[in-house]
């Protein structure tokens, strides 16, 4: 079947950005959007090239569709395509980010010259600094220190960015001990979530990384203890926001 064909078994990007528009939610409009997704899902050689062009639209409804349902289809054999999106800039280019991350985080090493400049930028939206301090963080981006300290200096910026930075600088330079006694000697609780983020979510080898923690809980005491063994629970959970013990 020709390209041509194959595409007009699925919507244009004009029909699924309607669709997509907040002020078109309606049950008719997700109903287009699940039947196309799941057409694409029983045919996805057919519906590739389709998938291809959703995610070069610049739409970012339309992009970020996309990303989601080719990510789901495709898993690592999409990682080039992902690559490509990079070169593009605003809330895309985080988002796609975030999902390079997660499918091979290691194809992003060759970019890190380029990807730790973007922590100089301002963002719409603080949350767009995450999916960067997550990648130099877990590649222990050593050459992303003056940015990370920049950043972590920056008084428009959120504090919890700030406090992300300084932490996933404590690991960058000194791996998941530095981290551990970073912790140990945080006594701002406030600031202390900066280290439950990277802890939880920032892809740092969980094992080692609890192992770092219990160990420096162990020749301490009192809140300093205390402060290692809930990082502990904070990595197991795999979340920054419940501290209740098990």
């Amino acid at each position: 079947m020709g390209g041509d064909s194959a595409h007009r078994r699925f919507p244009s990007a004009d029909e699924l950005a309607r669709w997509l528009r907040p002020s078109n939610v309606s049950d008719v409009a997700s109903r287009r959007q699940q039947a196309a997704a799941q057409e694409a899902r029983e045919n996805p050689e057919i519906a590739r090239a389709w998938v291809n062009s959703l995610l070069n639209d610049r739409r970012f409804s339309v992009s970020s569709w996309a990303l989601d349902l080719g990510t789901e289809i495709y898993g690592k054999d999409i990682v080039g395509n992902l690559i490509d999106m990079l070169r593009r800039r605003g809330e895309i280019q985080t988002e796609v980010l975030a999902t390079l991350r997660q499918l091979d985080a290691d194809a992003l090493t060759p970019y890190l010259p380029r990807i730790r400049r973007w922590l100089r930028r301002s963002y719409g939206h603080p949350f767009q600094y995450l999916p960067i301090l997550y990648v130099v963080t877990q590649l222990r981006d050593t050459a992303a220190g003056d940015e990370l300290r920049a950043l972590r200096a920056r008084e428009d910026v959120m504090p919890l960015i700030r406090n992300v930075a300084d932490f996933g600088l404590a690991y960058i330079e000194n791996g998941p001990r530095g981290l551990a006694e970073a912790v140990r000697d945080c006594t701002d609780d406030d600031r202390l979530y900066g280290a439950k983020y990277v802890v939880a979510v920032g892809g740092l080898p969980k094992e080692q990384m609890e192992d770092a923690l219990r160990e420096v809980a162990d020749k301490t005491t009192g809140d300093s203890r205390e402060r290692c063994l809930q990082l502990v629970r904070v990595s197991q959970r795999n979340t920054p926001f419940d501290d209740a013990s098990p």
